[in-house]
């Protein structure tokens, strides 16, 4: 006999904070997971428990399902071997229902997925926004890390024994604990940790306990285990170095600090404000912070990696109001005095209001170079959507990347832009963003028609009708000599014959190694004055090619010198030296070319280089532009002296600086 699919009865909307429960019956491990859902509202909830886990694919459902009673069957009437509904699960799902289900009496648990009717965008859009008092309200969060795997329950049990602060000291240098921090360092891993929607689950908790495989621990004893892994990490690191099982492996867990725990533990911890009895007070900082310091943190749709923490920030109620300034653009949406949570909005929709929310919120442009949407191969790929504005810069663009073992890499150079609310250059110094627009060009028959749709790594694609945003800038010049990328921090021999610099054993331009090192020191503050003298030390004897760093950094036997190679790599990976029209120094991003516009624009702390293409421009990214970075170019103009503006809708350059600059 086939079994129909749940179907889904509607929530009270006369109710205020009308949300579903989830009843699991009690069964043993091997039967069917039988349920019920049924209505209630937040002021009169029971008991409950809610669940945090990793949803997992969608194509990967567990053939069992859940079966659950018909929303139009009292529970009392109904045998649980008939009359039910299936409603498919993921495998990850299923496996948490099961190991949370009791033997001998039901449970009640909130369960996003079955609890918030995943198929209907309006009831979504009305429930996610109550998510944060959803889980404050819960008894307990119970958090799902998966099957046992990787000597899980070894971690667990060993636990215990590193928050004993009485045998710490003892375990982290006992040669016969190596495995454990091993199977403690893998669970630290878990795909869990890389979810953005536990930032919220976890900020909100009361009480929260770990559940993986058979075994479980408090939430607060884990994370203590994980910062204190963390903090001797060279003693543990030294465990595997003498370890013959591991082949003396001290690289084996990659960047600590990267491991998943300790990346959500440090977000937890400096975002929010709590009580002594660890309740969140308040949250930090503003929502530009949250969705662009968390986004290593994933999700599976695009709209959530804004809609994840929105409830989080400390100015969840700004947001930008854009004007519509001619009749021949048609508005897709008004924006909002708040920034709404709506899943009926295309994810380019989303994007225009949040990036007009953070320019209102923070009177700056600097989040179009900051990396926050999905990365464009993922965002084309699961999506039918006018393209992404060049100005909602992408995680194709950020500074690390997560590989898929779990361990976290450089991808290119520090960000120049730097963190929200900390300015490390003023390029357009004294300016603010004055006013910007916001709008959609009128549809067209077919939109599937309007964008070409090949992305690879070193092409920028040719956008008709993008969204654009309007803002006012000045023209610097335009890229001149190009030296080839730096791949992986080495530098090209060729960037030394930009600089004229081929006599390494002389004194290096001052102009060069300020380049190089974006004229800051690794706190942000201006750049030490012995860099020049440990630059010409560190390269006297570098020949006359390719100089890769990370070898001279293992090599050196000087600590002032690796710092400032240190801070060369780190700056430079993945850039290209430049030698602009105007004669200046910089780097740009590896896909700049020649003839590429470089700009500062108003309210944007940072130069950028645009790309002509056919009647719009494109920006490529933030650059560095020696001389340029601290509104020295500008301080000193008057109104007549400005330099061309640049409307970049039409490809025209303006002389009329009150113009306007369009930025597909």
């Amino acid at each position: 006999m086939t079994v129909p699919l749940y179907q889904y009865s509607p929530l009270h909307p006369e109710i205020e904070g009308s949300i579903r429960l989830l009843q699991l019956f009690a069964g043993d491990s091997g039967d069917p997971l039988h349920c019920a859902l049924w209505h209630t509202a937040l002021t009169e909830l029971p008991e409950f428990d809610a669940l945090s886990y990793v949803w997992g694919s969608t194509e990967e459902l567990d053939p069992a399902d859940v079966y659950l009673v018909p929303p139009s069957v009292q529970l009392g009437d109904v045998a649980l071997t008939s009359e039910l509904q299936r409603l498919p699960i993921s495998s990850s799902l299923c496996g948490a229902l099961r190991r949370l289900r009791l033997p001998n009496d039901y449970r009640v648990i909130w369960v996003d997925a079955l609890c918030i009717n995943q198929s209907d965008p309006v009831e979504k859009s009305q429930q996610v926004p109550m998510m944060g008092k959803i889980y404050h309200r819960a008894r307990s969060v119970l958090v799902w890390l998966g099957e046992e795997a990787n000597d899980s329950d070894l971690a667990l049990s060993f636990i215990p024994q590193v928050t004993d602060l009485s045998r710490f000291d003892r375990i982290i240098h006992d040669q016969g604990s190596t495995h454990k921090w091993y199977a403690l360092s893998k669970m630290m891993n878990r795909p869990w940790f890389s979810r953005r929607w536990v930032v919220q689950e976890l900020a909100f908790a009361r009480e929260a306990k770990v559940y993986c495989g058979n075994g479980s621990v408090d939430w607060a004893l884990f994370a203590d285990a994980a910062t204190l892994f963390g903090q001797r990490q060279q003693d543990i690191v030294k465990l595997f170095l003498l370890s013959p099982d591991y082949n003396h492996d001290a690289e084996i867990f990659g960047e600590v600090q990267a491991l998943g725990a300790l990346r959500l533990i440090n977000a937890l911890n400096r975002l929010f404000r709590r009580s002594d009895d660890g309740q969140i007070l308040e949250g930090l900082v503003s929502l530009e912070t949250l969705v662009t310091s968390l986004n290593v943190f994933q999700t599976k749709i695009c709209r959530d990696c804004i809609y994840a923490v929105i409830s989080l920030s400390n100015n969840s109620q700004q947001g930008g109001n854009a004007n519509y300034s001619s009749s021949q653009q048609t508005p897709a949406t008004s924006m909002w005095p708040t920034l709404p949570i709506n899943y009926n909005l295309p994810f380019h929709e989303v994007a225009r209001g949040f990036v007009a929310s953070c320019i209102r919120s923070s009177n700056s442009l600097d989040i179009i170079c900051r990396p926050w949407a999905p990365c464009r191969n993922y965002y084309y790929s699961n999506f039918q959507s006018p393209v992404l504005s060049s100005w909602a810069c992408t995680m194709d663009d950020s500074v690390f990347e997560i590989r898929p073992d779990g361990h976290y890499v450089r991808k290119r150079g520090d960000s120049f832009v730097g963190v929200p609310g900390r300015l490390i250059y003023q390029a357009s110094r004294g300016f603010p963003y004055f006013s910007f627009d916001v709008f959609f060009p009128r549809q067209q028959e077919d939109p599937s028609s309007y964008f070409e749709m090949a992305w690879f790594s070193d092409y920028l694609p040719q956008p008709v009708k993008a969204p654009q945003m309007m803002v006012k800038g000045w023209n610097i010049g335009t890229v001149g000599t190009l030296g080839e990328r730096a791949m992986e921090g080495t530098i090209p021999s060729g960037w030394f014959r930009i600089a004229n610099w081929y006599e390494r054993r002389q004194p290096v331009p001052e102009a060069f190694w300020r380049t190089l090192v974006a004229d800051r020191g690794a706190d942000g503050g201006n750049a030490p004055s012995w860099y020049k003298r440990a630059f010409e030390h560190a390269f006297a004897n570098s020949g006359n090619g390719d100089v890769r760093l990370q070898r001279m950094i293992i090599q050196s036997k000087s600590t002032v010198t690796t710092e400032l190679l240190r801070r060369v790599q780190s700056i430079i990976w993945n850039r290209r030296f430049v030698l602009t029209s105007q004669g200046a120094f910089g780097l740009v991003p590896a896909n700049a070319t020649m003839g590429d516009v470089v700009m500062v624009l108003y309210g944007l702390s940072v130069p950028v280089v645009l790309r002509k293409l056919e009647s719009s421009y494109w920006l490529v990214g933030e650059c560095y532009i020696h001389g340029a970075m601290d509104g020295v170019t500008l301080k000193n103009s008057r109104p007549s002296d400005y330099p061309n503006v640049l409307d970049m809708s039409t490809g025209n350059w303006l002389y009329d600086p009150r113009e306007h600059v369009s930025l597909r």
